[in-house]
């Protein structure tokens, strides 16, 4: 995206090129109405359109990830694979630190979910989990009375969801980190550098795999209902408590409570609020 003046312009489109590194192949369909596209955005190749009125319209939504859009068509096997390897752990960081925290925090309602339009699917499927669709309405007959409660059942509900197909994803992502793990060897071994295409409009396309890589879906909603329990029983309202099992924090889930303190109190001072650390 260029800038000038500190302003954003769009870019200009270019005529669309063989996509995914795969010779032969056709461009996919203009993005927006899905007419035969003959450009491509030039700032990062990632999106196709029939014209320029159509590249205009899907700006307004683009512009804000173009540049990610580039990197994301630009990666090899050692790169996608750290970001994947990232993804897991900050996940599992994070998830261990708000389930810390509203075990030792008066203030419990904190949840972990997924964001944009991925939360309202996930909000969506909560809605509909064993045991949560009868209580939302049990607390819709009153709504002022149980506001609260019908939030806090219904963003724990999500958080289950959320975590239980994050947990199918980096299940089902196994064989694709083995192939890339491949793929990186053979580039160390015999120096070359594989070009790897994810993300914008053909999802991911890489050598050895044949069609596009879809994210899965595999996630049990039976899952994702146990979670919401276990969420629900840390936040202390909806769902009744039944006990549960102690939670044991990791040495990198420490650090990373040690570094958020260190942060929160360079800026917050004495009123920096209490972090919980070792094991409740």
């Amino acid at each position: 995206v260029e800038r000038i003046g500190g302003q954003r312009f769009l870019p200009c489109v270019s005529e669309a090129r063989m996509s995914s590194g795969l010779d032969g192949a056709p461009a996919p369909p203009c993005v927006m109405c899905l007419a035969p596209a003959s450009k491509q955005c030039s700032g990062c190749h990632a999106f196709w359109y029939c014209s320029k009125e159509c590249q205009r319209k899907h700006w307004k939504a683009h512009k804000v990830d173009c540049g990610r859009a580039k990197e994301l068509q630009e990666m090899t096997p050692k790169k996608l694979l750290t970001e994947i390897e990232n993804r897991e752990r900050e996940f599992n960081v994070v998830t261990d630190i708000v389930r810390a925290h509203r075990a030792t925090s008066s203030c419990k309602t904190i949840w972990v979910t997924r964001g944009g339009e991925m939360l309202r699917e996930d909000l969506d499927d909560a809605r509909e989990l064993p045991g949560i669709k009868d209580q939302l309405e049990s607390y819709g007959s009153k709504p002022e009375k149980h506001q609260q409660d019908t939030i806090n059942t219904l963003f724990s509900a999500a958080e289950g969801v959320s975590r239980a197909k994050s947990q199918a994803y980096f299940e089902e992502v196994k064989s694709l980190k083995e192939h890339l793990e491949g793929l990186a060897r053979k580039d160390e071994e015999e120096g070359t550098s594989t070009v790897i295409k994810c993300g914008g409009q053909q999802g991911l396309v890489l050598p050895g795999l044949g069609d596009e890589t879809t994210a899965p879906a595999g996630w049990r909603p039976q899952v994702a209902a146990e979670a919401a329990v276990e969420t629900s029983r840390q936040v202390g309202r909806g769902i009744p408590d039944d006990g549960g099992p102690d939670l044991e924090l990791s040495q990198e889930t420490q650090d990373a409570f040690a570094a958020m303190r260190a942060r929160m109190q360079s800026v917050l001072g004495d009123q920096a609020p209490a972090m919980p650390v070792g094991t409740p």
